[in-house]
């Protein structure tokens, strides 16, 4: 996507960050279209409970573990602009804005596994799940990488725009949240056409040029993909919905990897207009978390010396022209000063081999990595 810093687009945008003003942009996978959402005359409503968007217009932000440093953020705009032009009036608008800085996680030290602790987790977790208690953990860590050269966040989101079509792009700053961009390949729930969508995504291999569909799986990653799988169908059975559609597992690129993916889809009337309530039941899917959920979520909780913050939550756009699209929020980083953290995980299973498990970490942080690092060779 080209576009030029001196374009009024970018100047508002690079308003909204330097004045620590909530808003968000965004593209949705295969649009070239992008959406910029301001909210300015009020920092963005922190919900209680997923119900509360259900009425609610605008863009969702929430993390894997809710508490009162990360809380659900929904920003309900006060200026919505398409594309990327803009006028005056609202220059006008946000002259005299300014919010106080107020996201403490940004100065803070970020704790960050090396490999040997990383495989020494996976062998925990393997431990726990050969002892039965456990199905699947997905282990996640922090990877912070030098911004010597200051890269600026919206010339990454925009490249990030160019080179990965397929994804659902973003840049988002909230105060108390901090400023967050990526690109990510799974949907969580989205609702068009008088259609729900959802999907499993599961399971990982580089694609080391080869076309994705001609990559074969190996029993781990089957093994992975079908407890993402038949936890989603149990849910949306959970709900009362029996008519569906299932389709796959089929494989999915995206970026230099591919997934397993199978995609379920039914009637939006069956939600009965309770869609946060069905993303309540979703999140956190086994593709974040792993199974049984809660044992999962509590391992997790115990095993990672870190907070996951907004990674493997999930954000999107919520009752826009009567659609809903949510995604996962993988692939992503958060910008900290002079530095980006870049958030990553892999699905643990009792035949997970720690070194391929830190090497699919490492090929998953590439989707961010390999914008940034084409920007600074310029």
């Amino acid at each position: 996507m080209k576009i030029s810093l001196a374009d009024p687009i970018y100047t508002l945008q690079n308003k909204c960050l330097n004045g620590n003003i909530p808003f968000v942009t965004y593209c949705l996978p295969k649009q070239k279209e992008i959406i910029t959402m301001i909210q300015h005359r009020s920092k963005p409503a922190r919900l209680e409970s997923l119900k509360q968007i259900n009425k609610r217009h605008g863009f969702v932000i929430a993390p894997f573990n809710e508490n009162e440093n990360f809380p659900v953020y929904f920003i309900e705009p006060d200026i919505t602009i398409h594309g990327l032009k803009t006028d005056e009036n609202i220059f006008e608008k946000l002259q005299t804005v300014d919010f106080p800085e107020t996201d403490n996680s940004k100065t803070k030290n970020y704790y960050v596994a090396d490999k040997e602790e990383f495989m020494d987790q996976v062998n925990q977790i393997t431990t726990t799940i050969r002892e039965k208690p456990i199905d699947k953990v997905v282990l996640s860590r922090i990877q912070l990488v030098s911004n010597e050269n200051h890269t600026d966040a919206l010339e990454i989101f925009y490249a990030l725009c160019t080179k990965y079509p397929r994804a659902f792009k973003y840049i988002f700053n909230i105060p108390g949240a901090g400023c967050w961009l990526g690109a990510t390949p799974e949907p969580l729930v989205e609702i068009s056409n008088n259609q729900v969508q959802t999907v499993s995504l599961a399971g990982t291999q580089n694609l080391n040029g080869i076309s994705a569909e001609k990559v074969k799986w190996q029993s781990k990653e089957l093994e992975e993909q079908k407890f993402v799988t038949d936890f989603i169908e149990n849910k949306i059975l959970k709900f009362g919905i029996t008519e569906y559609e299932k389709q796959g597992p089929m494989n999915q690129p995206a970026a230099n990897l591919v997934h397993l993916k199978s995609v379920f889809t039914f009637d939006s009337k069956n939600l009965k207009g309770k869609t946060g309530e069905f993303i309540s039941e979703l999140h956190p899917t086994p593709s974040v978390c792993g199974l049984p959920r809660r044992k999962a979520y509590d391992y997790i909780n115990k095993l990672e010396h870190h907070n996951r913050e907004y990674y493997s939550g999930f954000l999107g756009p919520v009752n826009i022209d009567d659609s809903t699209h949510v995604f996962v929020n993988l692939r992503c980083m958060k910008m900290l000063p002079d530095q980006f953290a870049l958030f990553v995980g892999a699905g643990i299973t009792l035949g997970s081999d720690p070194e391929s498990e830190w090497e699919e970490t490492n090929q998953k942080m590439m989707t961010m990595l390999n914008v940034i690092n084409s920007l600074n060779s310029k």
